[in-house]
């Protein structure tokens, strides 16, 4: 037997129920956020982590992002 999944439905009662967890958490004072570091240009993480800032912004999630030149140090890095 076959169980057919639809995605795009499990995924928006997903969001809508972090939707309200972020408003809940907010609403005490407490805003949920997302840091994140893209070292270098490579285009599928530029994809990937514009998306993810997207969806931040549209749950009421904090987000920042630090996008870093490929020849960045590891000193660098842990610095940040």
């Amino acid at each position: 037997m076959t169980t057919l999944i639809n995605g795009k439905e499990v995924s928006q009662r997903i969001r809508a129920g972090l939707k309200t967890e972020v408003a809940e958490l907010t609403a005490q004072g407490r805003t949920p956020g997302l840091a994140v570091v893209l070292v270098g240009e490579h285009p599928a993480s530029q994809v990937y982590v514009g998306s993810t800032v997207k969806a931040c912004a549209e749950l009421g999630i904090y987000s920042q992002k630090w996008t870093l030149p490929t020849e960045t140090t590891q000193e660098e890095l842990v610095a940040l």
